[in-house]
């Protein structure tokens, strides 16, 4: 089986990528408002001026490079994903008894009975059915069983 990766950043339609350019040149600017209030003494929004430009400023950089590591992966060995911060799941080949196909997900259950879901409900289209019929011919070369 040839490798297959999908980048979930370039999949999800509709998708409103961070403009990195754009997200620095606010947070600098609000951080200048905030010294500006600060240098007029209204503390207050001295401090929330400079929290909202160095939060957009983390911001913008932390979600620009979490974005261009969700991704889902095929190889002759396993399957991997990532689709969300928290998440990221490696599952062999041989350790799936089951696959069952849904709509918009595929549901894997593992010998030791345990279950793993890939929802595929973020992407698009067309890169759903790719990533169906990839599993499905991985299924086959690795023998397991294939449920509706």
């Amino acid at each position: 089986m040839a490798e297959f990766k999908l980048n979930i950043a370039e999949s999800i339609p509709g998708i409103i990528k961070p403009n990195k350019r754009f997200s620095l040149i606010l947070g600098v600017f609000y951080i200048v408002f905030g010294f500006v209030y600060f240098w007029q003494e209204n503390i207050l929004f001295a401090f929330v001026w400079l929290a909202l430009g160095i939060s957009g400023i983390t911001f913008s950089i932390i979600n620009e490079n979490n974005l261009k590591k969700f991704h889902i992966t095929m190889n002759d060995i396993s399957i991997s994903y990532k689709l969300s911060y928290f998440k990221n799941v490696d599952i062999p080949w041989n350790s799936i008894a089951l696959i069952q196909v849904l709509p918009i997900a595929v549901l894997f259950t593992l010998n030791d009975t345990k279950k793993e879901k890939l929802d595929l409900s973020k992407i698009s289209y067309r890169d759903i059915k790719d990533v169906k019929s990839q599993i499905l011919s991985a299924a086959e070369e690795n023998n397991i069983n294939i449920g509706k």
